[in-house]
């Protein structure tokens, strides 16, 4: 698979590589910051250079900080085609390689030098200051020449060598001509010479060397003698010593009778004063006095250095230039920098332009581009003004940056399609080892980076993380870090959320095409009542599942807990269990059922306990009802009509306690109107209800009524009793009396 690393303007990473080293090309050993060698120092190939970006306009501003920049001009304006460097302050300056304004050949007549520039104002120089004070002087300058920009000068039998005066600074160092001699001068032995606008001080020259030792001039030769036996030649100097040279050199022993011009000499003769001139070709110009460097090449020329070492010593005061048609395309100059004007190719082994190319850095439209090559195809590509391609070939070519510490800082690996920061070795497409922070907007995209469409996106917001997942391009699920956190923003019916823990993948299930959180399974059975509407007495009511706790398809063992150790429990079939007190919010405020929604049955161990401190009570009065009311309490025998158990009931009518002890029946009850605020209000029931545990103390005070009739009863059934007694017992005395009554009259 093919793996590039594209770097631009708009690339969100940014890593900057220092390079603390000299670079070499074409060699390993570098001697510079920048050491570029030719593929072939006495064969080299056209491409054998270095190309300055090309352009046919100037940049109109680059400003301050590219002060110094260079640059190739091909068009015409300016001051024509050539190299041009950018000076702040005054603009684009060319940089002739040609000078215009070389020193003309200097004349001598009498004492006053007469010395000529081209294309400019010449100037003569009074040199008699030179001679003795005597004006007696056999010092005539003998040699008076000017090769480039050396003045060459020596003065007849003045025991000195040849002297010569460097006057390439008096040249500006663009090469543009408004350089006029503006100042020529001689002051005792002092030379003074300035170009007009060069931006250069006065400059002198000292010729006080071109005198004799003491400054006067009375060494006049006043003897020559030769000795043809011993070959002396004894010459003779006014107030000096005189010299002998040995001659025998020169004596071969017979008459010089024929010379002949020797390879690279021309002339000679048998005859007269014969002349030998030495030609100077193939890169060597002859002239009156020697034979100098410089000239057409008119075959090919190699120099073999052998053991040797060729240098070409600029030591700070020259410039050393490789030029094509006028143009320089290599230079290194007195500053000791290397600057190559056209394109640099690097190729295999030789520099014929039939050998491969391994790496290339060219002009592109005016900008930098570095090219290195596999098998001849470009496989880096570093363009300055569009792309950094790695790779694009896309071979199995890794791609690896080192910081100090971490040998995988970053690192490509092109055979695995791997990007990995901070480790080498790595699982995904994209790995980070270690702390990562960004500091603007992270999307994921489908597809292209620019176009596709979003996947997800962490950003800022006022100092705060938000997480949003998208759904079609538009936000489905959002995380915020200080806002509110939202999953399936859309609606979509297939946009569950779900929580797992160690043993259960269902833990916490938010089912969106229900819309219920189950907590525990994923068992969508078992709900027969979901949905339905119940309407008991008027009141409508739909059974819509918000939430559902369940462990399995068991339907039962089920446990929600509520605190700490209190807990409800599914015990199966319609059972619920709590585990605790079951106690109402507000005291003495709600209803446990109401009306029309009755429990019914309540089983309990001990029954149901009221509330009946005399503490809690107001306006107490005894009971006015009593037997009397009680014996007015119809007692039946029903059955519900609705009910599923249809066993018979004993009991009482509302209505007919409503007549009798109004109190016990409830008619009223309280309803809230308000959740928020708990506003609530009283409304006529829609069934009505008795307290039947408020009808016993009407039966006790009954009982107690009842109580007291038999206290009566019983004391006047006493009081019978007793006179009954008596009754009985004078019925028998009178039966005594009658029957003895009935004997005596017998």
């Amino acid at each position: 698979m093919k793996t590039k690393l594209r770097l631009s303007c708009s690339f969100t990473f940014l890593f900057i590589l220092s390079v603390a080293a000299q670079v070499g090309v074409g060699n390993t050993n570098p001697q510079a910051q920048l050491d570029i060698s030719a593929s072939s120092t006495s064969s080299p190939a056209n491409s054998d250079g270095i190309l300055i970006p090309r352009m046919s306009n100037f940049p109109s501003t680059p400003g301050a900080t590219r002060d110094g920049m260079l640059i190739f001009y091909t068009g015409t304006g300016a001051s024509g085609k050539g190299f041009y460097y950018y000076n702040h302050g005054t603009g684009w300056v060319i940089i002739n390689s040609k000078d215009d304004q070389n020193l003309l050949t200097p004349n001598l007549v009498g004492t006053t030098l007469n010395l000529g520039i081209e294309n400019g104002t010449g100037t003569a120089i009074n040199l008699a200051p030179l001679q003795d004070g005597t004006g007696t002087d056999n010092q005539t300058i003998d040699n008076l020449s000017l090769s480039g920009t050396t003045l060459r000068l020596s003065l007849e039998n003045d025991g000195q060598p040849l002297q010569t005066v460097n006057l390439a600074s008096l040249q500006d160092g663009t090469g543009t001509d408004n350089q006029t001699i503006d100042n020529l001068s001689l002051s005792g032995t002092t030379l003074r010479l300035s170009l007009e606008n060069d931006g250069q001080p006065l400059q002198t020259v000292n010729l006080a060397s071109l005198q004799d030792g003491t400054g006067t001039d009375n060494q006049n030769i006043q003897s020559l003698g030769f000795n043809s036996s011993t070959n002396m030649l004894t010459v003779g100097i006014e107030n000096g010593t005189s010299q002998s040279v040995n001659l025998s050199a020169l004596d071969s022993g017979g008459d010089i009778i024929q010379v002949n011009a020797g390879t690279g000499l021309t002339g000679g003769g048998a005859t007269g004063n014969v002349t030998l001139n030495a030609v100077g070709t193939n890169g060597l110009t002859t002239y009156s006095n020697d034979i100098r460097l410089g000239g057409n090449l008119i075959q090919n020329t190699t120099i073999t250095n052998g053991v040797n070492d060729l240098n070409i010593n600029i030591n700070s005061t020259g410039t050393f230039k490789v030029q094509d048609a006028g143009v320089n395309k290599l230079e290194v100059n007195a500053f000791g920098d290397t600057v190559l004007g056209g394109d640099l190719y690097i190729r295999d082994e030789n520099s014929n332009s039939t050998s491969t190319v391994i790496a290339r850095f060219i002009d592109d439209a005016d900008d930098g581009r570095l090219q290195i090559m596999e098998n001849g195809i470009v496989s880096i590509d570093l363009d300055a003004n569009s792309q950094f391609v790695f790779n694009e070939q896309g071979l199995d070519r890794n791609f690896r940056i080192e910081s100090n510490a971490n040998s995988g800082m970053f690192n490509i690996d092109a055979g695995l399609n791997r990007v990995s920061i901070g480790a080498v070795n790595n699982a995904g497409t994209f790995n980070v080892t270690g702390n990562s922070f960004f500091s603007d907007d992270i999307y994921l995209r489908d597809g292209s980076v620019s176009g596709g469409d979003i996947l997800a996106r962490l950003y800022d917001s006022a100092d705060d993380g938000v997480l949003d997942l998208y759904q079609d391009n538009a936000i489905n699920h959002r995380i915020h870090g200080n806002g509110a956190t939202v999953f399936n923003e859309l609606g979509t019916a297939v946009n569950d959320f779900r929580m797992e823990s160690d043993t259960r993948p269902y833990l916490f299930w938010l089912d969106a095409s229900a819309n219920v959180i189950r907590f525990g399974n994923n068992d969508t059975t078992g709900y027969a009542e979901s949905g339905n509407t119940r309407m008991v007495n008027s009141f409508n009511t739909t059974i819509n599942y918000v939430a559902d706790f369940e462990l399995g398809s068991n339907n039962r063992d089920t446990t929600v807990g509520i605190g700490s150790t209190e807990f409800l429990h599914d015990a199966g079939n319609l059972y619920v269990m709590l585990h605790g007190r079951l106690l109402p919010y507000d005291d003495n405020a709600r209803s446990l059922g109401t009306s029309n929604w009755r429990w019914q049955s309540l089983w309990a161990v001990d029954g149901t306990i009221n509330t009946s401190d005399l503490r809690q009570k107001k306006n107490i009065k005894p009971l006015e009802y009593g037997l009397e009311k009680l014996m007015q309490i119809e007692t039946i025998t029903y059955k519900w009509k609705d009910a599923t158990n249809q066993a018979t009931k004993i009991g009482f009518s509302a209505q007919n306690l409503l007549e009798t002890i109004p109190e016990v029946v409830v008619t009223e009850e309280s309803v809230t109107i308000d959740e928020e605020t708990g506003a609530e209000e009283m409304r006529p029931v829609t069934n009505l209800g008795v307290y039947y545990s408020d009808i016993i103390p009407v039966t006790v005070k009954a009982i107690q009524e009842l109580n007291t009739k038999i206290k009566t009863l019983e004391a006047e059934n006493k009081n019978l009793k007793q006179q009954l007694n008596k009754l009985e017992q004078l019925e028998a005395r009178l039966l005594v009396l009658e029957r003895n009554t009935n004997t005596t009259g017998d």
